[in-house]
């Protein structure tokens, strides 16, 4: 699930939003003040942040400034809020046009699927780096990669061992168990906060691994 921070005064927005944007694939907050936008901005960690260029004290653009500050990986989208309405989503306007939102809001966060973001990490298949939450810089070697890509196209599903050697090492050489744990224990190390106690990367004893990109303890 992608996460999608709302800041603006409009207290009808998050609403409006959930009525286009299917709960299944969005998660929605939504902060009514600059302030209170910036303070959830740091502990929601959104992959998507949409600011209303009308707030006031600060508005949506010295926002913007603050987190491109900070080196953030959150993509922006600007919105024109109006009595209550975004934009776009005007029911009752003749110019009303939630696709054209809706389009910007998949382009934004899917438009580059060399791109996969997660938990505020980041993984650029096209160049094998990865960007974790503590903003330090990786380089995969293509098994990793191919490894990562794999529990990312199902993210919560169990993988089983035949499963990661059949996609991964093909028709080459089977390797042992041992190997597979040393590539998850890779992933690991760049990726989860404490690699002793994975939120991310889980073992399940006997079966094979799961990934859970939202974190979870095991």
């Amino acid at each position: 699930m992608q996460k999608i921070l709302i800041i603006s005064e409009q207290n009808g927005i998050k609403e409006k939003l959930a009525d286009f944007l299917d709960g299944d694939l969005y998660g929605l907050e939504h902060s009514p003040t600059p302030q209170q936008g910036l303070a959830k901005w740091q502990s929601f960690r959104p992959d998507l942040v949409i600011l209303d260029i009308n707030l006031k004290m600060l508005n949506g653009k010295d926002i913007c400034t603050i987190m491109k500050e900070k080196n953030d990986q959150s993509k922006i989208l600007f919105i024109d809020s109006e009595q209550g309405n975004i934009k776009g989503l005007q029911s009752n306007s003749a110019d009303s046009n939630p696709d054209a939102l809706l389009r910007d809001i998949n382009n934004l966060l899917n438009g580059s699927n060399h791109i996969y973001s997660f938990d505020g990490n980041t993984v650029d298949y096209k160049s094998y780096q990865a960007i974790n939450r503590e903003k330090r810089r990786f380089y995969l070697n293509e098994r990793e990669i191919n490894i990562f890509r794999l529990f990312s196209q199902e993210p919560e599903r169990l993988i089983k061992r035949e499963e990661i050697l059949e996609n991964v090492w093909q028709s080459e050489v089977f390797p042992s168990s041992l190997t597979i744990e040393r590539y998850i224990n890779k992933l690991r190390k760049v990726f989860e906060p404490n690699p002793e106690k994975p939120i991310y990367f889980h073992s399940i004893p006997g079966l094979g691994y799961k990934f859970t990109p939202k974190g979870q303890k095991e």
